[in-house]
């Protein structure tokens, strides 16, 4: 493992202690010259949440004119069993008939405690569970997680929920991309303008954030580097619509199946 990419800052906070902190409560240890691999992610990883959590908060624009919140309250007694539930709230619409579609009229909607909903209070923790086994031979990507994960939880309690409120805002960046002819160039896109070098997942990822609609597509086979006569499966995901579009994504992968046969490509 190498990092090469990656410089620490004049400016930076992160310690060698820090570094040791994390791995003594994994009970990881590290080669010496692994060391500074690992410190150099820790500080770039926590230079980055600074700028997180430094951006303001976005205030989703809601319409509680139309949808008003109702009977606002927190369930207690029988009407909380197991103590399943934090607060619960009516929401009606008011003009029925803007709505093409109607999946939630009547049904009794359960959403996670990361999930907030405009006026309703929200109640939220995250518990971290101790690993019950080495972890000195896990890979790189798993360890350099862990000892970020743990960094994060002791140093940014309010990151989860500023990551949170934030994927609303990249959700509506989307939506507005998503409505402009010609979004189908990457350029065009909010995360491609933002950071253009993160890779082909660059405008895949963001969607397990923003819950756009996404789907997958077998398109057929590449060669190894290593190995020409060794190949390898190749997909595609495609993301062209708004939330509630998937109908259009069917449509378009079933078309290209009956065009191409992925298999012999």
């Amino acid at each position: 493992m190498s990092v090469v990419s990656l410089e620490i800052s004049k400016d930076n906070s992160i310690t060698r202690d820090d570094l040791h902190k994390q791995l003594n409560k994994l009970g990881v240890s590290l080669r010496r010259e692994e060391e500074n691999d690992y410190y150099t992610l820790l500080a770039a990883m926590d230079k980055s949440i600074k700028k997180i959590m430094e951006m303001e908060d976005y205030h989703q624009p809601t319409d509680l004119v139309r949808f008003p919140r109702k009977n606002i309250h927190r369930a207690v007694g029988s009407e909380n069993v197991n103590n399943a539930w934090a607060f619960k709230v009516d929401i009606e619409d008011t003009k029925p008939e803007l709505s093409k579609y109607r999946p939630l009229e009547g049904r009794t909607i359960c959403f996670k405690d990361c999930i907030e909903i405009a006026g309703v209070p929200q109640i939220g923790e995250t518990d971290c569970f101790e690993p019950q086994v080495s972890l000195d031979r896990a890979p790189p990507n798993v360890k350099n997680g862990l000892i970020n994960g743990l960094y994060l939880i002791e140093n940014y309690p309010g990151l989860y929920a500023k990551t949170i409120n934030l994927s609303f805002k990249a959700r509506a960046e989307y939506d507005k991309a998503l409505d402009t002819p010609g979004h189908g160039d990457r350029s065009t896109l909010p995360i491609e303008r933002i950071l253009n070098t993160v890779g082909l997942n660059a405008n895949t990822g963001i969607f397990d954030i923003t819950r756009h609609p996404a789907l997958s597509l077998p398109i057929g086979f590449l060669p190894s580097e290593e190995d020409p006569d060794m190949r390898f499966p190749v997909g595609i995901q495609l993301n062209i619509g708004k939330h509630f579009t998937e109908e259009k994504l069917y449509t378009v992968a079933y078309a290209w199946e009956q065009a191409f046969n992925w298999k012999d490509m």
